[in-house]
């Protein structure tokens, strides 16, 4: 158990995470209700509670309405407890000659906390300490790794796994009937029209709306090296629920479930999710970006070297190790709001995939 500082009597180790636990074991509701009622998976919830990432502003907006607590009474945000505050400030903190009194009680209580930790300049000689082994471990390994380069055969170089050949694009998704493509819409959760200016989609059920382009020029392609990118315009901008997403490396064998989704939703809310099965996703990282919620927004996806990679508007924002590796699969395009049986309308455009 955590040992806990007071000062005249007030615990010291408050923090968003013992606040949301607090505020959610009052009311005998497990993690994946919080998750239901906010509108997130239980995996954000526990990361919540365990102060690994604070809630974005529209999730902290629904936390405050389903506990009924302001931001400061559930302090969001606050991910580092009074604590370990304290222990920063043993660092600096002065010592009065021969043990004696430094006269205010603020730093009396202070002086006090100190005593439970370590002293800091047992700490910075144990860190000295370790740079220097780190740095004598790297210098022979650099001269190891020298001399094996020097002594190797030259090797052909190779084209850049960054240099991305156009396999298909379409300014409507699906709207473009074509021989050799195969969209496959999955009906029960997906309602879609063709426009003018793209293709406009909508979860019709508690399955997301979703369609993949299963086949290009009649056969499958590579999901272990591929760029993809597609535009949306979010038409009802107040719903922060919906996200437009780009569905990559799900399996088009039947039944099978599995996936990477990268979700965006019109307040700049991103989020790296896995697919778990027809209706749960885990969150694998989450965070924003400021977009213009009436202009189109591009994602991207790019997944090369074992590494998957997204971007909003050509920033990236997110790198994740890929363990996927499906054969054959997919990329598509979703519209999802989790714990509903229906969202508003996204409109998708000028999709792209390359390899």
């Amino acid at each position: 158990m955590e040992k806990q500082l007071t000062g005249q009597g007030t615990p010291v180790s408050q923090t968003q995470g013992h606040c949301l636990r607090k505020e959610r074991e009052e009311r005998d509701w497990s993690q994946a209700e919080v998750a239901r009622r906010v509108g997130v998976s239980t995996k954000t919830v526990k990361r919540w509670e365990g102060n690994t990432v604070a809630p974005h502003p529209y999730a902290s907006r629904k936390l405050c309405t389903v506990f009924e607590k302001s931001k400061e009474e559930l302090m969001l945000g606050k991910l580092t407890s009074e604590s370990e505050r304290t222990r920063a400030q043993c660092d600096v903190y002065p010592i009065a000659s021969g043990g004696a009194s430094l006269g205010s009680p603020t730093s009396e209580r202070t002086r006090a906390q100190c005593d439970v930790y370590p002293s800091a300049r047992s700490r910075r000689v144990g860190l000295l300490v370790l740079v220097l082994l780190i740095f004598t471990v790297s210098i022979a390994s650099v001269l190891r790794i020298g001399a094996l380069l020097l002594h190797a055969p030259s090797q052909p170089s190779t084209l850049r796994a960054n240099v991305w050949h156009q396999i298909r694009r379409e300014a409507a998704p699906t709207c473009q009937k074509e021989r050799g493509v195969v969209w496959y819409v999955h009906i029960r959760g997906t309602s879609i029209s063709c426009q003018r200016s793209g293709l406009l989609m909508q979860q019709i059920s508690h399955f997301y709306a979703e369609v993949d382009l299963v086949q290009v020029n009649d056969r499958t392609y590579s999901q272990s090296t591929f760029r993809t990118h597609v535009q949306v315009t979010f038409p009802n901008p107040g719903d922060g629920m919906t996200f437009a997403a780009l569905l990559v490396q799900t399996p088009t064998a039947v039944n099978a479930i599995g996936g990477y989704i990268f979700a965006l939703n019109p307040a700049g809310g991103w989020q790296l999710q896995s697919v778990e099965s027809a209706t749960a996703l885990a969150v694998v990282k989450e965070g924003n970006v400021p977009i213009n919620p009436s202009q189109p927004s591009t994602l991207t996806v790019e997944v090369r070297n074992g590494m998957l990679h997204a971007a909003v508007n050509n920033q990236w924002v997110v790198a994740s190790t890929d363990q996927l590796q499906p054969s054959p699969g997919a990329v598509g395009l979703m519209v999802e709001r989790t714990g509903q049986s229906s969202s508003s309308p996204i409109l998708f455009s000028n999709f792209e995939l390359n390899q």
